[in-house]
């Protein structure tokens, strides 16, 4: 669609007839309910009423009484044998005049008819709801326009803080205060960083790992983290080094594992046909004495003080108790 042209602006009333100051100091910058015949694509002349905003730049633009631009053209006033007049851009259908009068401006037809051309209540502002300047009273868009509105977290000390929001309209996440931080993104979509893995309010960046057992050998005093097996003593012979710094270790205390701890152990012969057996005895660091089967005897004690008694003084394999002092010269009378 476009306008008839040309418009023929005729000033009445005036000491100038068609003095296009005129005109302009009445309709530049207004908006105007005019009724104008235009041609549509299928080349039908008809009678359009509409709302044109005439703008002191050259430019007229249609619209509704929404504020939505139906169209946008271009438009010129000189003055002609007269007349004040307005060429725009577009197709001739019965071109209409415009007749200045005082406070009005008059649109008179080819066949008489006249219609007067009124200001329209037009509020300027911006008509786009997705901007933050957005203004619901508006019925002219006048390109203001230019923040979009966003929600979001507007405290700078927020995880998820949102340098472009233009609203408030989302929760701020905050850190705990104790090892939680701030992933770093400024955009709305940082979070919280929890850097305290088992919850123990020590940060993981500062967990010592170690035995947290006081009654473990290894146990580390200055432990947080209980990352470190235990290590413990078996109850019977072993006892810890003593440190409590994690470098503590098992002492065994039985070295030959017989379960009798070193300092308990008793040293003797350990075989009871020994003459100096010891039934005490722990550990058999001792040599066992025996008799020769012949004519020694053990001397009776059982604590490791036995010992063997000859019994065989002359050491001629017949016992003492068993000798018979006599002549043992078969060549004697008394043999």
């Amino acid at each position: 669609m476009s306008l008839a042209t040309p418009f023929a602006v005729v000033t009445e009333n005036q000491e100038d007839e068609g003095d296009c100051a005129d005109v302009s100091a009445y309709m530049l910058g207004e908006v105007l309910e005019l009724s104008y015949s235009a041609v549509f694509d299928n080349g039908n002349c008809i009678e359009v009423q509409t709302l044109i905003h005439f703008q002191d730049n050259g430019t007229a633009t249609e619209i509704t009484e929404a504020g939505g631009v139906l169209d946008s053209y271009s438009f010129q006033l000189t003055s002609e044998n007269g007349q004040c007049v307005m060429t725009t851009s577009g197709e001739n259908c019965n071109a209409p005049v415009l007749v200045l009068s005082g406070d009005e401006v008059d649109m008179i037809h080819d066949d008489g008819s006249t219609v007067t051309l009124s200001e329209s209540s037009v509020s300027y502002g911006c008509m786009d709801a997705d901007y933050l300047e957005y203004d619901p009273a508006a019925t002219l868009d006048d390109g203001s326009c230019s923040t979009l509105y966003l929600e979001g977290c507007q405290d700078e000390t927020a995880c998820n803080y949102n340098a472009s929001a233009t609203d408030g309209g989302v929760t701020c996440v905050y850190t705990d205060g104790i090892c939680e931080t701030c992933s770093g993104e400024t955009d709305g979509t940082g979070v919280v960083v929890d850097n305290d893995s088992d919850n123990d309010e020590v940060c993981d960046n500062d967990e010592i790992a170690g035995c947290q057992d006081a009654a473990a050998c290894n146990y580390n005093a200055s432990a947080t983290d209980g990352g470190v097996t235990c290590v413990y003593t078996d109850g019977i012979c072993e006892t810890c080094s003593g440190e409590t710094d994690g470098t503590g270790t098992v002492i065994d205390n039985d070295t030959d594992n017989d379960e009798v701890c070193d300092d308990d152990e008793i040293a003797g012969c350990q075989d009871d046909t020994a003459c100096n057996y010891n039934p005490s005895a722990t550990d058999g660091g001792v040599t066992c004495l025996y008799t020769d089967g012949i004519c020694e005897t053990c001397s009776g004690e059982t604590d490791g003080t036995g010992t063997v008694i000859d019994n065989d003084t002359d050491n001629d394999e017949v016992c003492d108790n068993d000798e018979i002092a006599g002549c043992q010269d078969a060549a004697a009378c008394n043999y």
